[in-house]
């Protein structure tokens, strides 16, 4: 990995801008050339701001800084932000591999090991072992629930484990946590297909004990996973709303979808889950 300074001077040279330009309103031009030598080490605030003059971002910049790859907790968090749905075991099991190596060398990572405890909770439910999956989860939802104001890491962890919970938890918590989604939306525009996975993985789960509210979620789902080309999403919105109002043309739709994009594993889990 570069230094920062040398990083700073490698984008500042791409982008063919001077020294004098991009230190104005934070360090003198010699200061600049000391960082960039790494004869300094600049303080956050002035990384920050010599960052912002390069008009990147911080994630870009230290992907940059990582010779153009994710470091490997990054790739942990891309990959389980990733996740679609819960029936996808192969990408779950993938996660907790690179997890497993990660652990190795940094065993007090409490994120990624949270990410590793709902991973295997996901496979436990995923066979049907309720309490066990619920059991793994209860120390990261004991964590979570002391924090004040969630920030996107957050979310994206409440939102993988929301559905371990009770249904009285699940119908308290989700407009709760869409309002917080909603807040971030501009920000970070992955949070849509989040959003959609919450809207769907609540309407599942509450479609015994609250119909209107699981028909109203996928209804909202569906244009939301139509704007940004989500097609699994979409497809697993519109099968569940098709078997639950019996809109056998909308269940024939969402097959289609599902085969089209080599999903049939899922299309066929989904089924079954359904009837159950």
């Amino acid at each position: 990995m570069q230094t920062y300074g040398s990083t700073l001077k490698r984008i500042r040279k791409y982008k063919s801008l001077s020294q004098k330009y991009v230190s104005a309103g934070w360090v003198n031009r010699t200061s600049l050339s000391k960082i960039e030598t790494n004869d300094t080490i600049p303080s956050m605030h002035t990384l920050i701001g010599l960052i912002g003059k390069l008009d990147v971002s911080l994630d870009e910049f230290e992907y940059i800084r990582n010779n153009y790859q994710l470091s490997n907790k990054q790739q942990i968090l891309t990959n389980f932000f990733s996740l679609v749905s819960n029936f996808d075991l192969k990408a779950i099991h993938r996660v907790i591999n690179h997890c497993d190596i990660y652990l190795i060398n940094n065993p007090n990572d409490i994120l990624v090991k949270e990410i590793h405890s709902i991973c295997i909770a996901s496979t436990y439910l995923a066979n049907n072992k309720y309490y066990e999956a619920q059991k793994i989860i209860t120390t990261v939802w004991k964590r979570l629930e002391q924090v004040e104001q969630y920030t996107v890491t957050e979310i994206n962890l409440v939102c993988n484990i929301l559905f371990f919970f009770p249904e009285e938890v699940i119908s308290k918590f989700t407009p709760r946590l869409l309002i917080m989604i909603n807040r971030y939306l501009d920000f970070d525009k992955s949070l849509y297909s989040l959003k959609i996975s919450l809207l769907i993985n609540s309407a599942l789960l509450l479609r015994k004990s609250d119909l209107d509210t699981s028909l109203a979620h996928l209804k909202e789902a569906i244009p939301i996973s139509k704007q940004i080309n989500r097609y699994v999403l979409l497809a697993i919105a519109q099968f569940s709303l098709g078997s639950l109002t019996s809109n056998f043309t909308m269940i024939e739709q969402a097959r289609h979808i599902f085969f089209a994009i080599d999903q049939k594993q899922m299309f066929y889990h989904l089924e079954k889950e359904l009837k159950a």
